[in-house]
């Protein structure tokens, strides 16, 4: 956990409760909600079997698990988690199918074309596919009526439905390798975290140690009107390895 407001240096490790003997603890996307009563629960994606976690913070040192959402039906291959409330979210399917890894996944779906994945609505213990026909969605966030998707070479924009299914709204082409986690600002501006070479990326997530992957920060302006796409940070894997999100806070990201 790094407390923005006190300094960037500022990291602690959390401690984990009530996970499953059973089960690896490899947390991938995340997000979290405030209660009513001022309490924090922080979602986790998970792998193998896909799950999100429902963690309740204890203000100091530990998360307590509370609830995994589980479905074997509708998640495939899970990536990122949007929260609408304390018990509901939106979740994006990168990879409809279950391939033998996800290099070959990526690069046959590239080739081919194949808009087969999915957003996912889950309320409770109900899943239900919100908007389909998608190539790799990534990173998700939104507001109260726009829900923002990250795909393959654009930003995807839906409005809500009344029964929390996405219609399109429109596409903000971004051409760069891989378009990861995005995040929206307190002005509206959207900041997307991205791996500049597609390849390096899956390389890279594969093979860390032997596999470099560039990265980027995009910023859009006016996501739903006259979108403005700017560039804010490139690197060549100086200073930091596959940017996969950026958060801006305090003039900052």
């Amino acid at each position: 956990m790094m407390d923005t407001k006190k300094s960037f240096k500022s990291v602690e490790k959390l401690n984990i409760v009530g996970w499953p003997a059973d089960r690896n603890f490899e947390p991938h996307g995340l997000s979290h909600w405030v209660h009513k009563n001022k309490s924090v629960s922080v979602f986790i994606v998970f792998h193998m079997p896909e799950a999100v976690g429902r963690f309740l913070y204890d203000g100091k040192s530990s998360l307590t698990l509370t609830k995994l959402y589980q479905d074997y039906e509708h998640m495939r291959n899970i990536n990122s988690v949007h929260l609408t409330g304390e018990d509901s979210f939106y979740l994006t399917n990168m990879l409809q199918a279950r391939f033998r890894d996800r290099l070959s996944a990526t690069i046959e779906l590239l080739l081919f074309g194949f808009k087969t994945s999915n957003v996912l609505y889950v309320n409770d213990n109900k899943y239900m596919v919100a908007a389909d026909g998608l190539l790799l969605p990534n990173g998700v966030t939104g507001d109260d009526r726009f829900v923002y998707v990250n795909t393959n070479g654009a930003v995807k924009v839906f409005t809500k439905r009344s029964d929390n299914t996405l219609q399109y709204y429109k596409s903000i082409p971004i051409t760069i390798g891989s378009l990861d986690n995005i995040k929206i600002d307190e002005f509206g501006d959207l900041w997307l975290g991205c791996q500049n070479v597609l390849e390096e990326a899956v390389e890279h997530s594969d093979y860390p140690d032997r596999h470099g992957c560039r990265s980027s920060v995009i910023r859009v302006k006016d996501p739903t009107g006259v979108a403005e796409v700017e560039s804010v940070f490139v690197d060549d894997t100086s200073l930091i390895q596959a940017s996969s999100v950026a958060i801006y806070t305090n003039r900052s990201f």
